[in-house]
């Protein structure tokens, strides 16, 4: 009969994950409850908590880091929350594809696959002929970058772009 795991481990490792809104490995884990716990225990903990549902694992091996779901920031996110079939990035709704896109790029240089160019792909391509995306997915974007501030002062819309948010 496999041994219990204690709440209390549980809860100071789910306490040390949700400092780390950006995500935290698991060394760095280890590192921050003082190596009270073997790494191979924790492992097993962070594996639990994974399969309940508790903490996000994103990354292999090394290069894996720990989310707290509800708490994860919307900035962080390449694998987003779900929400109706889309998924955030930010403040734009990205489709689940460019999801996987973005968490590919994400990963660390050495840990990525490399990949060709499609050279046929290229040579389709004509200048303002032929597009990338579609007409709704331009005209979207079109409309995201542009200015709603109508006539005011000159250096207000940097004013505004570059004025800190707080949370």
């Amino acid at each position: 009969m496999a041994k219990a795991i204690p709440k209390q481990g549980l809860q100071a490792i789910v306490a040390v994950v949700s400092a780390h809104p950006v995500g935290i490995a698991i060394q760095d884990i280890l590192d921050a409850l003082g190596e009270t716990v073997p790494r191979r225990t924790l492992q097993y903990r962070l594996k639990h908590l994974v399969d309940e549902g508790r903490l996000i694992k994103e990354g292999e091996k090394r290069w894996a880091k720990y989310y707290i779901p509800a708490s994860a920031p919307v900035e962080r996110r390449g694998k987003a929350q779900e929400v109706s079939g889309e998924e955030l990035a930010g403040e734009i709704l990205i489709s689940r594809q460019a999801a996987e896109i973005q968490k590919c790029v994400r990963k660390p240089f050495r840990s990525r696959k490399p990949v060709g160019y499609e050279r046929a792909f290229l040579d389709r391509y004509r200048p303002n002929h032929t597009a990338y995306l579609s007409e709704p997915e331009r005209t979207h974007l079109q409309e995201m970058g542009t200015a709603s501030s109508g006539a005011q002062p000159a250096g207000t819309y940097a004013k505004q772009i570059l004025k800190p948010t707080t949370h």
